[in-house]
């Protein structure tokens, strides 16, 4: 059993590749990859973006007709080149892009999912329920919390996993959302979970593999598992 103490608790839950959670479901320990997941699972749309980019930038930065054959230094010039705002055209394609994107790679990750004690491992990763329990104290919407985080079978005691659900969302980014429906056996009721993950560049835009930000939609103190303890206000 340990403490985690922090001043604000953080929306955000896992950093992670999108291989590392869209296809392995966080299984495997946090891993480097230079693979580009945009290239992987969209390479037309992706495509698309990075002709309307490149039309838009001057002929002589040098890059290449194709975003697959990118080079670091390319992706270089276009993490500096492409500080601001997409422009009004650039925006429309970004935007059908992005969609593309998480269409896909919530559909890789519902895969994945097709039993119900994947989607509850899952939901354990994604919330850090641990083999051991600890505490967190920190602060959350202006007020203190402390909580004690489940273990596995803790949790398994009092609640109980009616669905777990994950879509493509049509947002300024790839976004996925994720919503997971628990049934706590103490008061009958059935409690949503919620949260989403933003698909984005490391660096810059174009500058290196994307990452895969997991957010936590719902209040700390509602979710199952983080049990309140006495002294939260």
């Amino acid at each position: 059993m340990y403490l985690v103490s922090c001043k604000y608790l953080s929306k955000i839950l896992v950093n992670a590749s999108p291989v590392s959670l869209f296809d392995h479901s966080l299984r495997r320990a946090r891993e480097a990859t230079s693979d580009d997941w945009f290239l992987a699972v969209a390479p037309d749309a992706y495509q698309e973006l990075y002709e309307a980019v490149r039309h838009e930038l001057p002929a002589d930065l040098g890059l290449p007709p194709f975003a697959a054959d990118l080079t670091r230094d390319h992706r270089g010039v276009l993490r500096e080149s492409l500080r601001g705002d997409w422009s009004a055209s650039t925006a429309l394609v970004a935007r059908k892009f992005s969609a593309e994107v998480a269409r896909i790679s919530a559909a890789r990750w519902r895969d994945r999912l097709e039993h119900k004690r994947d989607r509850e491992q899952m939901l354990w990763r994604l919330l850090r329920i641990a083999n051991a329990p600890y505490f967190v104290l920190g602060a959350s919407s202006g007020r203190t919390l402390r909580l004690r985080i489940a273990t596995p079978w803790d949790w398994r005691q009092r609640f109980d996993l009616r669905s777990f659900d994950v879509w493509g969302d049509e947002a300024g980014q790839p976004t996925v959302r994720w919503q997971a429906s628990v049934r706590d056996n103490d008061t009958g009721n059935d409690v949503p979970v919620d949260g989403h993950v933003e698909i984005r560049w490391s660096h810059g835009r174009f500058a290196k593999p994307p990452e895969a930000k997991v957010y936590l939609d719902t209040l700390h103190h509602r979710v199952p598992g983080y049990f309140p303890l006495h002294g939260s206000s």
